[in-house]
Parts: structure tokens; sequence; C-alpha cells
């Protein structure tokens, strides 16, 4: 059905993504990297698993309602718990993220991580860009990278966020008197 070498390649790539997850968790996790590229790299990679999944679990529906019984097949399942728990453990680390960073740059860093992680994933297991023409690959990789520098462009003159200082001194309360007055 499939040719050993898109099998290879699929392995291959699935294991480097786990190495590269599990490396970037232990620096996150251990060695205390909290950068933003660290944790949504952390996202990303958790999202192109979920894209995976979830092409995948849609496929076995699709062909389960028209007449092929696909959740008898305990893979079904397997991609089915896959996908919730990428998705749950992405948006605990998108979370984390938002906690320690700004909303503009984890837009901006984080859309770029994950649809490029995203797209790699889902036209390697899914043969995507099979029998597509240079020109055609290109104009998609164009597309992609104005994409990126119009979010980019969007995001980089967001105004910070000041933090709530109170106006009134809470030494100096109105009709109180301090110190040594006589």
């Amino acid at each position: 059905m499939f040719s050993q070498e898109y099998l290879i390649c699929c392995f291959t790539m699935n294991l480097v993504e786990i190495i590269v997850f599990c490396l970037l968790l232990y620096f996150y996790k251990e060695k205390n990297a909290n950068y933003i590229v660290v944790i949504l790299l952390l996202v990303a990679l958790l999202g192109s698993m979920t894209v995976v999944t979830v092409k995948a679990v849609a496929g076995m529906i699709v062909v389960s309602i028209q007449g092929n019984l696909q959740l008898d097949y305990p893979i079904f399942y397997i991609m089915l718990v896959c996908m919730i728990a990428t998705a749950i453990y992405q948006a605990t680390f998108l979370a984390q993220a938002s906690q320690l960073y700004d909303s503009s740059q984890i837009a901006s860093i984080g859309y770029i991580l994950s649809t490029t992680a995203a797209i790699t994933a889902g036209a390697t297991f899914y043969l995507d860009f099979t029998g597509e023409d240079v020109l055609h690959i290109c104009m998609f990789a164009l597309g992609c990278l104005i994409a990126f520098l119009g979010v980019f462009l969007i995001t980089r003159n967001r105004k910070k966020s000041v933090p709530f200082e109170p106006y009134i001194s809470m030494d100096a309360m109105p009709g109180e008197t301090f110190g040594n007055e006589t």
C-alpha cells in the first residue's frame, strides 16, 4: 500500500519530532529555560501532532460513515486519545506562555512556528504536495512567507501594557495627618 521509503520518512520524522519535543521539555522543566521560543516550539510540535491525529480520526469517521466501520480497530481510539491529549497539553503550554510574555509576541511567534510545524507534519504524513509542480509549491511557500510577514507587521507596534500604579500614595491619604504635628 505504502512504499518503504514513505514509511521510513514518516517514522524518521516522528522520531525526530519526539526527540526534539523531549529535549525542549527537558530544558523547559529541568533547566528552567522559560524562553518564548522554547515554549512556543513545544506548542507548535504538539499542534503538528494534533493536526495529524485530527486528520486521521476524521478520515476514519468518514470511512466508517461510508460503510467500512473503523471503530472496531484500536488505532482509532489511540488516535482519539492522542488528539485529545495533544490539544490539552498544547493549551496548557500556551497558557503558561501567556503568563510570561506579551500576547502580541505570542501571537506572531506562535503563528509562525505552529503553521510551519503543522504544514510540515501534514505534508509529510498525508503527502499533501504529491503531484504538485515546483511553481505551485513555491507559490505556496511565498504565500506562507507573506502571511508570516503580515502577522509580524501587525503585532510589532503594539503598545506595552503598563502595570497599575496607584495615583495616590498610601502614606499621604487626604484628610489624615501623619508625623509630629501639634
